[in-house]
């Protein structure tokens, strides 16, 4: 007999489905992966909170520009290591060894700071958290893409992203909390969060299903992932660029995300500047301040994605609504530019990781599926392994020579 009063989970299942935005039987599969998202999330950006605090506060943020140089040369090889080991051992395997290897590095990363906190020290370790991060979550959307086809992942994707916000969220508040007391032991919650993760990816496989393609988009994802085995990444990647590149609006759309991504790292490097100045470059202070942006910035992700973003594409459409990062980056930086102070850092932080994840990342994805559903292969491919490292090394050079012209 079924208790009165108390609504059943059967019951709810239609009205969570509708609100989600999803089938109810893509319901399971969905919230099992959410709540993964969320695991993952906690972990990563609880991680990422220390190692930069500690990275600011003993190497300083005159540090980034051979940080992102650094980043965008070491991810490289890692990424075609990741290739090899992934060939080898199959996604899901591949997975939970990058995970394992979290969860190790993690350790490895708290020994060093406690032998010897400087300048080196914490650089280094901000440059392994950075790679393993980068990995990680190239990692992750290549276990999850293999159990959904494209059309669920137009509907399911987006709530999966929703899940690793509400990660991030409490990786603001975890962080907030612990640093009170110190910053190193938030890297514990990397490595515990990387062995757990781990443990649920293993029950995901067994219980998640790949269906049957039924979209061109799979079956060219599928002929991609062929000829990068055959021909390996340089080669499909150099044929990548001559494909893509002969279009006029894709090669718009490659542009803006070099500019936006170049944009992006010197928002970060002024940001940075400015928190180490208002927290008197104390790491407590710096942890904490940090922890709360994070928290802020996904609080408005979640907000911006759930109400604002849906009225938009509707009313604005995307031609339009492509337009509202460049603006508020633009706004932003004009206001550090009057005003180099807290609050005005705050909001162009926000815009860095709310807006662009709540607004800018939907809004290309809208616009990613109306191309051709042979160049959406292409373009992914070339904007992981040439624009987003491309953008590091241009920001990391163009900042290092500013810094050099500064100093004369």
């Amino acid at each position: 007999m079924q208790a009165r009063g108390f609504v059943q989970p059967a019951a709810m299942s239609p009205w969570v489905a509708k609100f989600l935005h999803v089938r109810r039987t893509e319901l399971n599969r969905t919230l099992q992966v959410a709540g993964f998202a969320i695991v993952l999330g906690w972990a990563l950006y609880t991680g990422f909170s220390a190692s930069q605090s500690i990275f600011l506060n003993k190497a300083g943020a005159q540090a980034y520009p051979l940080f992102f140089i650094v980043l965008a040369l070491a991810v490289w090889p890692m990424v075609a290591l990741q290739g090899v080991v992934t060939r080898r051992f199959g996604v899901g395997r591949a997975f939970r060894i990058t995970l394992a290897a979290n969860a190790v590095l993690a350790l490895l990363v708290y020994a060093a700071y406690s032998v010897r906190e400087d300048a080196t020290v914490a650089f280094s370790g901000y440059v392994v958290y950075s790679v393993a991060f980068e990995l990680l979550m190239l990692q992750f959307w290549t276990f999850v893409t293999q159990h959904f086809n494209v059309l669920e992942g137009k509907r399911i994707f987006p709530v999966i992203a929703a899940g690793s916000s509400i990660g991030y969220i409490l990786a603001g508040v975890t962080t907030t909390v612990v640093a009170v007391y110190a910053t190193e032991p938030l890297i514990f919650v990397w490595a515990f969060g990387s062995i757990a993760a781990a443990i649920m990816s293993r029950g995901l496989e067994r219980t998640l299903f790949r269906p049957a393609f039924i979209d061109d988009a799979d079956e060219f994802f599928a002929d991609q992932e062929a000829a990068l085995k055959k021909h390996g990444v340089v080669a499909v990647l150099k044929g990548a660029f001559h494909y893509v590149t002969g279009s006029r609006l894709v090669l718009a759309l490659v542009l803006f995300a070099l500019a936006l991504q170049i944009a992006s790292r010197v928002g970060d490097y002024l940001v940075a500047v400015i928190f180490v100045q208002a927290t008197h470059n104390n790491l407590q202070s710096l942890t904490i301040l940090i922890g709360n942006a994070w928290l802020a910035s996904y609080l408005v992700q979640l907000a911006v994605s759930l109400f604002v973003t849906p009225w938009i594409l509707s009313r604005l459409g995307v031609k339009n609504a492509i337009m509202a990062l460049p603006i508020f980056t633009l706004i932003g930086f004009s206001a550090v530019a009057v005003a180099p102070i807290l609050p005005t850092a705050l909001f162009l932080f926000i815009v860095r990781n709310g807006l662009q994840t709540g607004l800018d990342d939907p809004v290309e994805n809208v616009l990613g599926s109306a191309l051709p559903a042979q160049v959406t292969p292409k373009l992914k491919l070339l904007l992981d392994n040439a624009v987003l490292p491309g953008a590091a090394v241009l920001s990391g050079v163009g900042l290092f020579l500013v810094q050099r012209i500064g100093d004369v």
